[in-house]
């Protein structure tokens, strides 16, 4: 992610011909807005501050606190899951996106935003989702994330990873191969996640300090799966496994015991 941020960085300041940059830490100038159906409007552009408003008047300036659109002027504008927004907030960023400012709710006003938008979206996900407008899409380029590699997922286990007990490298192997087979079989709709992939770490550590074992072994891996899968997996409806997931998670252990 840091990377894509110096990225668009570079291309922006190319863009707008930029002559004098003044260099701000990372984490004040990154502006995050989590996407919910529950967003509303006043979270991005702002609102009347009720105690202002009686000291200065309702349609005084000063009376307006700002949102985040506003604070990420000249800053990175994050929003996580942006096809979780509402129609109406879509909207709201059109404008922005668009001509790069924003009209400030009841003053006759519009207010300039320079602003670099990067946003995530998971097109999978189901609970709480909005289809994300034509007009939105048009306005942003689209970058797909594949998951990751096996060499890859390692190195996730051993960054993300809690680290409790030893575990030994082949046995670290053997969990990311399970993780990568189920996205490579075909039988399921929602493969394993990395996330999928840590939780089997993280407990078949917990179950080999259950048996008082300062090791992972091969055993304490094939416990956890059917715990760990179970509610994460999803089998393709033409898949043999669609109403029996825990015979599917079985067969993963397969790769445990005899890879």
């Amino acid at each position: 992610m840091s990377t894509l941020i110096k990225q668009l960085l570079n291309l922006y300041q190319c863009r707008a011909g930029a002559k004098n940059v003044v260099t701000i830490a990372g984490p004040k100038r990154f502006v995050r807005v989590q996407g919910s159906p529950e967003l509303s409007a006043e979270d991005l552009i702002g609102d009347i501050d009720p105690v202002l408003a009686m000291k200065y008047g309702a349609f005084d300036p000063r009376a307006y606190k700002p949102g985040r659109l506003v604070r990420a002027n000249r800053q990175i504008l994050f929003v996580d899951e942006i096809n979780r927004m509402s129609d109406k907030i879509q909207n709201t960023l059109l404008q922005v996106l668009q001509e790069g400012e924003m009209t400030i709710g009841n003053f006759d006003v519009n207010f300039t935003i320079d602003t670099i938008f990067i946003s995530t979206m998971n097109e999978s996900d189901v609970a709480g989702r909005e289809t994300l407008s034509e007009a939105l899409k048009d306005r942003i380029e689209r970058l797909a994330i594949p998951y990751p590699s096996e060499g890859d997922e390692l190195t996730i286990l051993e960054k993300y990873g809690k680290n409790v007990v030893n575990v030994p490298d082949e046995i670290k192997i053997k969990i990311v191969r399970v993780s990568q087979r189920t996205r490579a079989d075909g039988e399921l709709k929602f493969p394993a996640s990395a996330r999928s992939t840590l939780a089997v770490y993280e407990l078949s550590q917990s179950f080999a300090k259950l048996r008082y074992s300062d090791k992972v072994n091969k055993d304490d891996v094939g416990s956890v799966i059917q715990l760990a899968f179970s509610g994460r997996l999803s089998p393709a409806v033409d898949s043999d496994y669609f109403n029996d997931t825990s015979s599917y998670v079985e067969k993963l252990k397969e790769i445990i015991h005899n890879d």
